[in-house]
């Protein structure tokens, strides 16, 4: 075989083998131990292939992902869930099965699970009981920088038909300030979070607050109308922000309430 077939490029000469791939006698007797060198033996990786001869199938049960966020606790994000057969055969569907967390189109943003009351936590991945009991998990999410972020529930082995869920809220993501080169640059945040407000007047205060980075209870009459609605968005507050991409502080000034959106 040439050098150059083997990638020595502008290297002339060849690599003598035997056909049986043995060990050339050198004429030494007593040596037991031959090294291999630049030899085939130490060029070829044999792989093993196995091939099934009809695809194989998922199982005959489909199910569903419910879950829910929950507000956190002790630190980390908390959300509830639960797996629940949505088409099944009566003598078919396993009694469990592995699920796991992650954030879609983001590989630089991990996700840690930290407990889960309800289900056997293995290699990070949930084993949830099919049924009607709810599932409380707690986690976080560190990625580059901080920002806040949607999280899916899905099936890590593909083996049963489960359809993913992505949550409709937002988590925290503390960030590391080590950004991953091996992974392209990804916008932060949803561009396209406004849709989930359906109250006009709700969601032109958050975009009062993504573009100029606070309103005060005064603008908030204005936006909203009158001063019962600005009680109702106090009321409210803690679950707007599941809907919105950035964090958001409450100051107390001596002419009321001032939200602040946090860089």
């Amino acid at each position: 075989m040439s050098l150059n077939a083997l990638g020595y490029d502008g290297q002339e000469g060849y690599l003598l083998l035997r056909r049986d791939t043995a060990v050339f006698a050198t004429g030494k007797a007593g040596t037991t131990f031959v090294h291999g060198g630049n030899s085939l033996q130490e060029r070829v990786i044999p792989v093993l292939t196995v091939m099934h001869r009809q695809r194989p199938q998922a199982g005959l049960a489909q199910y569903v992902i419910e879950a829910e966020p929950l507000p956190d606790l002790l630190g980390f994000s908390r959300l509830r869930l639960r797996l629940k057969p949505s088409l099944q055969l009566s003598f078919v569907g396993a009694p469990s099965i592995p699920l796991a967390l992650r954030v879609p189109e983001r590989p630089d943003v991990h996700v840690t699970i930290k407990e889960a009351i309800g289900a056997a936590v293995q290699h990070q991945e949930l084993h949830v009981a099919v049924g009607e009991v709810w599932i409380e998990v707690l986690f976080d999410l560190r990625g580059p920088h901080d920002e806040r972020l949607r999280v899916e529930v899905f099936h890590p082995e593909g083996v049963e038909q489960v359809e993913p869920c992505l949550i409709n809220a937002y988590f925290n993501v503390a960030g590391t300030g080590q950004r991953d080169t091996t992974t392209p640059d990804t916008p932060a945040g949803d561009q396209h979070w406004q849709e989930h407000f359906e109250d006009a007047a709700i969601r032109h205060v958050f975009l009062h607050l993504q573009q100029h980075g606070a309103v005060s209870e005064q603008e908030l009459t204005q936006m909203l109308g009158s001063p019962r609605q600005v009680r109702r968005f106090a009321r409210d507050f803690e679950g707007y922000m599941q809907q919105v991409p950035f964090a958001v502080r409450i100051e107390s000034t001596r002419s009321g309430k001032r939200y602040v959106r946090q860089r």
